[in-house]
């Protein structure tokens, strides 16, 4: 399966005076995050510098009306672990 990324420059939150860093950044409508590193420039923010991707779980409309519909209710017997 492929996956597209763009390119994207982003400057660190914290540090506003500091170089802008590149990463290779998913396509926002993937169901996928990643976690990348930054390089100093546009030509090194490549595929291998993603070093983890996760799914964006997006629950269904079933899903959403079953849990509004939970009811919580204390066990009558709670389990007790002995050591």
């Amino acid at each position: 399966m492929a996956v597209f990324y763009n390119k994207v420059e982003r400057k660190k939150p914290s540090d506003p005076n500091a170089t802008a860093k590149w990463y290779p950044s998913f396509h926002t409508t993937s169901m996928l995050k990643g976690k990348a590193k930054g390089t100093e420039n546009e030509a090194d923010a490549k595929a291998a510098k993603v070093k983890k991707v996760n799914i964006r779980f997006a629950p269904g409309k079933e899903l959403k009306e079953s849990i509004a519909k939970i009811k919580l209710r204390q066990a009558s017997n709670p389990i007790v672990s002995e050591l």
